[in-house]
């Protein structure tokens, strides 16, 4: 279902969910054309494009984990929620990670600078 924007000489360049200034042309997915259109852009991809994406989710993932850890945190101070009321596999990780965070802290040769966000 998505719509197209071609090039100068009428190919496929672009696809759009939704409708754009460029891209009014409604294809449906079985199209030939825009089979072919998606099966040429898997095999002209840059893995190392595709890996530069893959760490950058990875380092973003990594990140939201610590927003989740410090929103649980903030909730249970507040005492919007209590931590026994948090399944027990998800209590059982935050304990590990505040262990692992703890066994950092008391290493003098360690920076461990990642106490808040």
């Amino acid at each position: 279902m998505p719509y197209v924007e071609r090039d100068s000489v009428g190919r496929i360049a672009a696809l759009s969910e939704k409708p754009t200034s460029r891209a009014l042309e409604f294809l449906d997915d079985g199209s030939p054309e825009l089979r072919h259109f998606l099966s040429r852009a898997r095999t002209q991809a840059d893995p190392r494009q595709s890996q530069e994406a893959l760490d950058t989710l990875r380092a973003s993932d990594a990140d939201l984990v610590r927003v989740v850890e410090d929103l649980i945190a903030l909730l249970v101070r507040k005492r919007t929620i209590a931590m026994e009321e948090l399944p027990v596999p998800v209590r059982r990780k935050m304990e590990a990670r505040e262990r692992l965070r703890e066994r950092y802290r008391a290493n003098p040769l360690l920076r461990f600078d990642d106490d808040t966000i």
